[in-house]
């Protein structure tokens, strides 16, 4: 596309505006056009439940910054003209696989199926493709051979679990650009690599666990507002069986977060922006992750299309049958409780 119009309102109310602007991005050509009108007041002031044209302004500047030039701008009407002037390639030459592997013999039938359907997912992508499996010394003999199979060696000389590091060694072994981490419990299903757009920063795809014959929503896409070590969140944790494809609906409660079990992103990004090396496993490092991406202008989002499949459950499996409606307004009411016993403590 040659020129793109975005008006603001819509986008501003909802927590949408770096998705709007990076996907306009995404779509034009180079030497392409993106105009912004917008409808806030003109103050350097933050209005309660308005964003000020200024602030429009920011996003759109952080976000798209070094990517193009500001053409016009009018603070009276509140345009802004953007042109876009980067060349950029995002045309996928190849993917580097990455399975996270602990060794244990327990594991070993997790990971020959999550190898498999890693391998006949990219073989029938036509693309280039390196599967990496990395683990402790004496793991490459749990591997099978002839499927494009490189092992990679971390042993973690800390009884703790410090997993950020293991998958930045991982990720540094890597070839091509574009870059998926997953843990082994996971199942590429119905998977197509041919179906990821060229252009992305970070994404996951929808995870399900199938129980008696059934799929349940799984560990993906959420938001949360509890992104900082001790600060007490002022909203509930969301139900995790929302409706997939509507997911850009929730970023009006938090900001977006991926489970670190399965990921795909670009290896440049990554490497810039690792999972925390000093975030233990279980310390919710992958949400640490994310608020950091997203505060370096990177999006991280959901392909509703593309499904994986998860082999464990750790959430309970009660839950699974129990009506989540239900879950989410008993938890809402231990919340409030919580946060009003807070105030006379």
């Amino acid at each position: 596309m040659s020129k793109i119009i975005i008006y603001t309102s819509f986008f501003k109310k909802n927590n949408l505006l770096p998705f709007a602007f990076k996907y306009s991005f995404w779509a034009l050509a180079k030497d392409g056009v993106l105009e912004v009108y917008d409808d806030g007041p003109i103050t350097y002031e933050s209005p309660i439940k308005k964003i000020p044209f200024q602030k429009v302004s920011q996003v759109l500047n952080k976000w798209l910054g070094g990517f193009g030039e500001i053409l016009y701008r009018d603070d009276v009407s509140r345009k802004i003209v953007y042109k876009k002037n980067a060349s950029l390639d995002n045309r996928t030459s190849g993917w580097s696989v990455g399975i996270v592997y602990s060794g244990n013999k327990s594991e070993i039938i997790q990971l020959k199926h999550c190898i498999d359907s890693v391998f006949d997912s990219l073989k029938m992508s036509g693309y280039n493709f390196e599967i990496l499996v990395c683990g402790p010394v004496g793991g490459e003999d749990d591997i099978s051979k002839g499927k494009n199979i490189r092992y990679v060696t971390y042993d973690d000389k800390n009884q703790l679990f410090f997993i950020g590091r293991k998958k930045l060694h991982l990720v540094k072994e890597m070839h091509y650009e574009n870059i998926a981490v997953l843990h082994t419990r996971i199942i590429l299903s119905d998977f197509s690599f041919k179906s990821i757009p060229d252009n992305f920063d970070v994404f996951s795809p929808k995870v399900v666990f199938r129980n008696k014959n059934r799929n349940f929503p799984y560990l993906d896409f959420n938001v949360t507002a509890g992104f900082e070590v001790g600060v007490f969140p002022k909203t509930m944790p969301l139900p995790i069986d929302y409706n997939r494809y509507d997911f850009l609906k929730l970023l009006k409660y938090g900001l977006p977060y991926i489970d670190g079990g399965l990921f795909f992103c670009k290896k440049s990004i990554y490497l810039k922006q690792p999972i925390n090396l000093n975030l233990l496993w279980g310390e919710a490092e992958d949400v640490e992750w994310c608020a950091r991406l997203y505060s370096n202008s990177v999006l991280v989002e959901l392909l509703p299309e593309l499904t994986a499949e998860s082999s464990t459950y750790k959430l309970g499996m009660k839950s699974l049958y129990f009506p989540k409606k239900i879950i989410f307004f008993v938890r809402r009411i231990i919340r409030c409780m919580t946060i009003i016993r807070s105030w006379f403590s």
